[in-house]
């Protein structure tokens, strides 16, 4: 999965500009890709790279994160404010016009997403904190964003709802958050939500 080469001719996206990477939990073969251009690439290593063209559709904006929350759930994350949840198994083709340009193998897919988040706040940054918790016995899990306010906030997995949480919806950090991460230390029987705020570590628990 070399990036350096580029061919003179326009070349897939994720021969270009990776931004998050993961792997799909159904099938951990699969690498799962994000571009600053918006692309979500899923590249199975059990074909050859030529195939790759045609697993990839267009996210709502550069893929700052990107994540696996579930069997062939993928949770994708960006500015212009936008967080999605998308189900792998309904991204289709795109229905082709008369005498439109054919698509090129990358340009053939969409994807409607399955979980909005209206209320994620992230209109230009790319370096900015996420994390989510998906482990069994926290409903349908939590994603914890920070916003472009120097603020963070929490989301269900299941519907995009924001989650109200007196003390992480407090906090105020002196700018963007980059450093998010659920954890479950050794002292502890839940998992807690450290935050970076300016020069401090804040953990909240639950």
């Amino acid at each position: 999965m070399d990036t350096r080469r580029r061919p003179a001719k326009l070349v897939p996206p994720f021969r270009g500009d990776v931004l998050a990477v993961d792997f799909l939990h159904a099938q951990p073969q699969v690498v799962l890709a994000g571009t600053r251009s918006g692309h979500v690439c899923q590249l199975d290593t059990r074909t050859a790279p030529e195939a790759w063209d045609s697993m990839v559709f267009r996210h709502k904006s550069s893929v700052a994160h990107l994540r696996a929350v579930g069997g062939f759930d993928v949770l994708a994350a960006g500015p212009k404010n936008a967080m999605c949840i998308y189900d792998l198994r309904f991204v289709k083709a795109k229905e082709q016009k008369a005498g439109e340009k054919p698509f090129e193998p990358w340009e053939r897919n969409t994807a409607a997403p399955a979980v909005e988040f209206p209320g994620y706040r992230n209109e230009a940054h790319i370096k900015i904190g996420l994390d989510v918790l998906t482990q069994p016995g926290y409903g349908h899990g939590v994603v914890a964003a920070a916003h472009d306010d120097c603020t963070v906030g929490l989301y269900s997995l299941r519907d995009g709802s924001r989650m109200p949480s007196g003390d992480v919806d407090k906090s105020r950090a002196p700018g963007v958050v980059k450093a998010i991460q659920f954890q479950t230390v050794a002292s502890d029987q839940h998992p807690s939500l450290f935050v970076g705020v300016g020069s401090v570590i804040q953990k909240f628990s639950y």
